[in-house]
């Protein structure tokens, strides 16, 4: 989402002179932004994020301020508290691994 909203920043920019590109670069702007909003009302956005081995924390830590990591981790805290700490995890039942040499 990040880089979407740069891509419309600068599109913006570029078009602010065109009659007809600048509305749409405005309109997609604020759609995005409004979805972009949405996603501080629940940790999946983070989750996603963190959990990629690719990104981890990392991308948070180049792109986002300090208050603003605090608070995801603390989301993320309670998401998991939440959601998985008290499940009990089922395994399946390992298949017999015996071998008979011959």
């Amino acid at each position: 989402m990040d880089l979407l909203l740069e891509q419309f920043e600068a599109a913006k920019i570029q078009y602010q002179e065109d009659r007809y590109m600048a509305p749409c670069c405005n309109s997609g702007w604020a759609k995005l932004d409004k979805y972009y909003a949405l996603t501080g009302r629940t940790p999946v956005y983070i989750a996603t994020t963190v959990l990629c081995p690719a990104f981890k924390w990392e991308y948070f830590k180049s792109t986002w301020e300090d208050v603003w990591i605090t608070r995801g981790k603390v989301k993320m805290q309670e998401f998991w508290e939440e959601k998985y700490k008290s499940k009990a995890i089922v395994l399946p039942p390992q298949a017999n691994t015996k071998t008979t040499v011959q």
